[in-house]
């Protein structure tokens, strides 16, 4: 599988996908909940807040899609996260 190390202060992130779910516990196929949540996996040298494992909750709207293999991944700036949990 191919590395990618971002520069600066970006950051890749996993997507966390979850799927939609009725109140009655039927998942609804196809259809995706908010995923505005991701995990990340790398960080550019001048990222201060945010380390890699880190669970965080990021901007709608915000980075650039990547492919890394057979995943979906996300180049975002440190600016556009929201919070760390």
């Amino acid at each position: 599988m191919q590395s990618i190390k971002p520069i600066q202060d970006y950051l890749l992130v996993q997507i966390a996908r979850k799927e939609e779910q009725t109140t009655s516990g039927i998942v609804i196929p196809g259809k995706k909940a908010d995923e505005l949540r991701g995990d990340v996996l790398e960080v550019g040298g001048k990222v201060k807040h945010v380390k890699k494992g880190d669970k965080i909750i990021y901007r709608r709207y915000c980075g650039d899609k990547v492919k890394l293999g057979s995943k979906t991944i996300l180049l975002i700036q440190e600016k556009d996260i929201l919070a760390i949990e």
